[in-house]
């Protein structure tokens, strides 16, 4: 069980005018059907934009946590007839990102599969590469402990048309740290100035070439 207090901690006539573009303790979702969650509104309304315009057929989350984004996820993918995986070592101590196994039994009553394991060991990635070289639009969304690697490792194992995507942006990845996959020509920002006139906490990155 969760302590309601580590998301429902202030009432919402205390929240100030920047509340939407906030994560916790200022603002920001505090759950997903009642599973705990820290993420800025805007980075839920840009994700459901990037999905709504783009569709993608498989999408590939690294980082479950509690589940509650991994949900959100695996309800677009059932209704819009597409492939979720959601990868985690479920090893962390925060209480928004321990594990919660009724949000996995969702998850896989919607038809998304949960993986418990290391996304850097070679099986993991070469899971990941089987599933993303499928003749469908992929997209690998970067959310676990550390995204510089995360994007590094994964980049690589999309192909032309794939999407990559990185949450905390601008706190635990910077622009430097993904600049160089623009450089070279085989990727291109997404939608850059929307995301960030939202003040989403996303990056989205499309691979073409």
């Amino acid at each position: 069980m969760y302590d309601p207090t580590v998301f429902v901690d202030r009432p919402l006539s205390l929240l100030a005018a920047n509340s939407m573009s906030a994560e916790r303790d200022a603002g920001g979702w505090r759950g997903f059907a009642g599973i705990p969650i820290e993420r800025k509104w805007s980075d839920i309304f840009t994700i459901d934009v990037f999905l709504t315009r783009e569709r993608p057929d498989i999408i590939i989350e690294l980082g479950t946590g509690s589940g509650a984004f991994s949900c959100y996820l695996a309800t677009y993918a059932f209704l819009a007839g597409a492939e979720f995986h959601t990868f985690d070592t479920h090893l962390k101590g925060s209480p928004t990102k321990r594990i919660n196994y009724r949000a996995q039994r969702l998850i896989a009553r919607l038809g998304g599969k949960t993986h418990r394991r290391d996304v850097f060991s070679l099986a993991t990635v070469t899971l990941i590469s089987k599933i993303t070289r499928q003749p469908r639009t992929a997209f690998v969304y970067c959310d676990n402990g550390d995204k510089i690697r995360e994007v590094r490792t994964f980049a690589e194992h999309l192909k032309v048309g794939d999407f990559l995507g990185v949450h905390d942006f601008g706190s635990e990845i910077q622009t430097e740290d993904i600049s160089y996959l623009t450089q070279t020509g085989r990727f291109i920002h997404w939608n850059a100035n929307e995301l960030t006139a939202a003040a989403s906490s996303n990056r989205l990155l499309q691979r073409v070439k």
